[in-house]
């Protein structure tokens, strides 16, 4: 039970003492899109394990119920909810005392001016006692400091008393441990084995050992500040119940465990394969692979296993690999704070030298995109709400441009050609692509057109991809997710003569950002794109799209694809599992695919010129939209590296155009599909096998008539009996298709026959129930 809308993003989740569980849930969508944000959420319950919810909402807070961030069920009938202030409106802690019927806001003792998200504990030990930590977007040290306070209560939550605040710290610069990012981290947990123990965590954790009445410092993000060394921005602090000393923190950095209380911490990430990265950069061969993380630093692969070492700390944006040059690499920090290496990852120089919007929070995105030209490793292209470009290897950058959209920034950015002019696109957070084919570095603004797909779901233009063997051929992928119109649409975009006009050709890709797509470099037609739930492949250039993700996680977001040049690997950079690579990604290289109409017959003809582990090729034939069928097997070659011709003869083809794709099989079940061919045959008078067949309990006829004519399509039992009529009509020239439902018709033979004048066929159907 309960909608998608109202689950979109659960909060929060927790259970009472009789068994029912609650979700404290929010409906918010984002993502690289606009902002869509309803009243859908809020507080919901199941009394039955999770198979059905009800909303327990109280209508009247209905500004605020939709934006919460902590539940506690202290039992089935008092329950306390915590919402977040909802822009001006401020939010606060809801308390019912008969399960949701009735709510009112709790106020004694609890701050009404000046805060944000809250975070709630329960005393393991005493149901009635539970604490509350409330943020405050103050960040004067004479202020709040980004905490407004941390609050008790003894009688379920229906009056608050203070504590005392945690003192001011070095290392969040003499702000709270909150600092500026309590609506990010905020979190607040009792010892079970000692209620006198609580911790709260922040940008770092904070400890009392006498309920709140003093606090010293547990954690520290950097060496510099204190030797109690754990990662930064915590979101979970666990006790174990059944030993007394040991405490789990989970935070930006994973999970950490100590065994004496919080006095020293061990990392538990060893084989946890969760990082999020942003970004991947590949050398053309070998094992030169690095990328950008949220939290985690720029990582560069370790050469063998899944060993990655960090050679830049804090948040890593985009990446960049020179083609020609293992040792040369870029990366940056948030708001364009770009910084180059020569020797392969172990020092790293600022390389914004002319970048004058690098580090402005107010021009840049906190990730902000920068690219490499693939077709020479000296010039770069970078997007603030403008467009930069660098010709030297980012000894010096140039304006190119002005702002693109106003109140926007740039979110991709593209360059091409081997030498200037170069050949640059651009796309903004209000889904705008822009083109520039006389891109000089040379100081001056360049001449910039918008391009823009008319009818896009005004997203953020994610990724804008050329086609190598003809750069007519533009690609731009948008992020956000369609709240109206058609919902699986306009997240990928085509245009065959660089944006003059574009096609969507989302086709069947769910409705999800798409982050990045590569161009087989084999097959223009066949596409690669890595989305918010995972990795899809077209071959016929997006009418059909097939999930590409066998051996790695389902459905987890793919920020980046690359295209190994020399090996044609591909690997996926994913935000929350790791890389993940795709060995021989093209097996076999298919350089002619067509079909010739004979007198009564399509011949079908390919050739391959390289094969590798081709078990073979199914033929399939469609017979509906997105139906196809196979009516054919040919061998391949296994590996190859001298060129193959195929042929295979269709031998009732149907009358007008006949369609077909090959099916490559690998040795080891791994499979793509071909562009389509198409041949006409002229129209005779036919009769196709019903298809599905055996069916239960509709099936499809398809039939051509050659000329305008009275055509009868009857239905016959086992005896000769007429059971059914199914078309009786004037008709045209032409192939159709007609419908019968043997609803309430026993299993078992049945025969239908088409007439027209004296031309008659029969064929049989099997009903099968």
């Amino acid at each position: 039970g309960g909608a998608a809308a109202n689950f979109r993003n659960v909060m929060k989740l927790a259970a009472d003492s009789s068994g029912n569980i609650y979700a404290a849930t929010k409906d918010y969508i984002f993502e690289y899109g606009p902002q869509t944000y309803s009243t859908s959420g809020g507080l919901f319950k199941s009394t039955n394990g999770g198979t059905s919810w009800s909303g327990i909402n109280d209508p009247n807070f209905p500004t605020n119920y939709f934006n919460p961030c902590d539940v506690i069920p202290i039992t089935s009938s008092t329950i306390l909810f915590a919402v977040n202030a909802n822009s001006s409106t401020l939010g606060g802690i809801y308390r019912t005392t008969n399960g949701g019927t009735t709510w009112g806001l709790v106020t004694t003792g609890l701050p009404t001016t000046n805060y944000g998200r809250i975070a709630m504990t329960q005393d393991p030990t005493t149901a009635n006692t539970v604490y509350a930590a409330f943020e405050s977007n103050d960040l004067s040290t004479g202020g709040d400091a980004g905490l407004k306070g941390i609050f008790k209560s003894t009688d379920a939550g229906a009056s608050w008393t203070q504590l005392t605040s945690p003192p001011h710290i070095a290392s969040t610069g003499n702000l709270s441990y909150l600092s500026g990012g309590g609506w990010y981290d905020n979190v607040i947990s009792v010892n079970p084995n000692n209620s006198s123990i609580i911790y709260v965590g922040g940008v770092d954790m904070m400890k009392s050992t006498d309920g709140g009445i003093s606090w010293k410092q547990a954690t520290y993000w950097d060496i510099f500040y204190g030797d109690t060394v754990v990662h930064a921005d915590h979101h979970a602090i666990v006790f174990d119940k059944n030993a007394a000393n040991t405490l789990y923190a989970g935070n930006d950095g994973g999970i950490y465990k100590s065994t004496n209380n919080g006095t020293s911490w061990t990392s538990m990430n060893n084989g946890l394969e969760i990082t999020q990265f942003y970004s991947g950069a590949v050398y053309k061969n070998g094992s030169t692979y690095h990328g950008g993380t949220q939290d985690n630093g720029h990582l560069k692969y370790g050469g063998t296993g899944t060993s990655w070492t960090t050679v830049k700390g804090g948040d890593g944006g985009y990446s960049a690999q020179d083609q020609t040059n293992s040792s040369i690499m870029y990366e940056e920090y948030v708001y364009l704070a770009m910084r180059k290496s020569t020797d392969g990852g172990s020092t790293w120089n600022n390389c914004v030298s002319g970048l004058t919007d690098a580090n402005n929070s107010s021009l840049c995105l906190f990730i902000a995109p920068f690219a490499m030209n693939r077709e020479n490793s000296n010039v770069l292209i970078a997007g603030s709400d403008k467009v930069w470009v660098t010709s030297n290897s980012t000894g010096t950058w140039t304006k190119s441009s002005n702002t693109l959209s106003t109140n926007n920034n740039v979110s991709a950015v593209t360059i091409l050609n081997s030498t200037v002019n170069y050949l640059g696109f651009a796309g903004t957070t209000d889904g705008k692509v822009f083109k520039c084919d006389s891109l000089d570095p040379a100081p001056g603004t360049d001449n910039w057109r918008d391009i823009t797909p008319a009818g896009n779901n005004t997203g953020w233009v994610r990724r804008i991809v050329v086609d190598s063997t003809n750069k007519k051929n533009i690609y731009a992928t948008y992020g956000g997710y369609d709240t109206s119109g058609t919902l699986q649409s306009r997240h990928v975009w085509h245009s065959t003569n660089q944006g003059t006009s574009w096609t969507d050709i989302s086709g069947n890709l769910p409705n999800v950002p798409v982050h990045t797509l590569v161009i087989d470099p084999n097959s223009s037609s066949t596409l690669y794109v890595g989305t918010e739930t995972g990795v899809y492949t077209t071959t016929d250039n997006g009418i059909t799209w097939t999930t590409l993700n066998s051996g790695m996680p389902s459905y987890v977001p793919v920020d980046e694809l690359v295209m190994q040049n020399d090996t044609r690997s591909l690997f996926a950079f994913t935000h929350g599992r790791g890389v993940w690579k795709l060995d021989n990604v093209l097996p076999v290289e298919l350089t002619e695919f067509f079909a010739l109409s004979k007198t009564s017959s399509v011949e079908l003809q390919w050739t391959t010129a390289t094969e590798n582990n081709n078990y073979g090729f199914e033929v399939e034939k469609s017979y509906s939209p997105n139906q196809w069928e196979k009516i054919g097997f040919i061998d391949g070659a296994g590996t190859s590296n001298s060129q193959h011709h195929y042929t295979f003869t269709d031998q009732s083809p149907s009358g007008g155009i006949n369609t077909y794709r090959l099916k490559q099989i690998d040795h080891d079940g791994k499979f793509k599909y071909s562009p389509i061919a198409e041949a006409t045959v002229p129209m005779k008078f036919s009769l196709s096998q019903n298809f599905p067949n055996p069916f239960n309990p509709a099936t499809a006829i398809k039939f051509s008539v050659p000329s305008a004519s009275h055509v009868s399509l009857k239905i016959f039992n086992s005896a000769g009996q007429e059971v059914a009529d199914v078309v009786s009509q004037d008709i045209a020239a032409g192939t159709y298709t007609a419908r019968w439902d043997a609803t309430g018709f026993a299993s078992g033979v049945y025969f239908y026959r088409l007439q027209t004048g004296n031309l008659v066929e029969t064929k049989k159907l099997m009903l099968l129930k």
